[in-house]
C-alpha cells in the first residue's frame, strides 16, 4: 500500500482516510510513513513534538520516567535511555555534572551549589580545564572563571563586581573569592 492518489474516491475526512504530502492514504499505511511516533504512547503525532532521548514525543508524554510530570520545556536528565526530573535524577543516581548532565562516576568537583566531573570542570570563558589545587579561579554569576579570563573583562564590569563583593562582605554574606 503505497498511498492512494488524488483520484481515488475518498476524500480528506471521511471515515479513516489521511493526507500526507498531497496523498491519502488509509490508516495503518498513513502510520507507516514519516510520520513521528511518540515514544510513550506509540501513535502518530501531528502537530507539535519533542525530540529527546533519541525519540520523538507529544510534548504532553514527554515525563520524568519516575514521578511523571511533564518537562513543559524543563531542563530534564538522562539514564539509559530515560529522561528524569532532577529531583528524582539526584535522588536516584546522584549528582549530575552541571557540563554534561550525566551522573558523576569519577571525582566530583563542587562549588557554588553545582556538582562537575573533573574532567568537565573548566572556565566558562576560555574552557581550560580547572583544578581545584593547583589553578587560582574566580566565581562569576555562579560560573568558574580563570584568573586570565577575568583579567580580560571590561573595567568597568570588574567595578561592578568588586563592588557587589564589599556590599556582600558588609552583609556578612559568604562570597567566592580567589582559590
Amino acid at each position: 500500500s503505497s498511498g492512494i492518489n488524488a483520484e481515488w474516491p475518498l476524500r480528506p475526512g471521511t471515515h479513516s482516510a489521511k493526507e500526507l504530502h498531497g496523498h491519502l492514504f488509509c490508516q495503518p499505511c498513513y502510520d507507516t510513513k514519516e510520520i513521528s511516533v511518540c515514544g510513550a504512547c506509540k501513535k502518530p503525532i501531528e502537530g507539535r513534538a519533542v525530540s529527546a532521548v533519541g525519540k520523538k514525543w507529544h510534548p504532553e508524554h514527554f515525563v520524568c520516567a519516575h514521578c511523571e510530570r511533564p518537562f513543559a520545556g524543563e531542563r530534564f536528565f538522562e539514564n539509559k535511555g530515560l529522561a528524569y526530573c532532577e529531583t528524582h535524577y539526584r535522588y536516584l543516581f546522584g549528582d549530575p555534572c552541571f557540563y554534561c548532565c550525566h551522573s558523576i562516576k569519577n571525582t566530583e568537583v563542587s562549588q557554588f551549589g553545582k556538582s562537575w566531573c573533573s574532567d568537565h570542570f573548566m572556565c566558562h570563558g576560555c574552557d581550560a580545564q580547572l583544578k581545584i589545587n593547583n589553578i587560582k579561579f574566580l566565581e562569576i554569576d555562579l560560573q568558574p572563571f580563570c584568573k586570565k579570563c577575568y583579567t580580560k573583562l571590561p573595567d568597568e564590569y570588574k567595578k561592578r563586581l568588586k563592588k557587589y563583593a564589599d556590599l556582600l562582605k558588609k552583609k556578612k554574606v559568604p562570597t567566592a573569592t580567589l582559590r
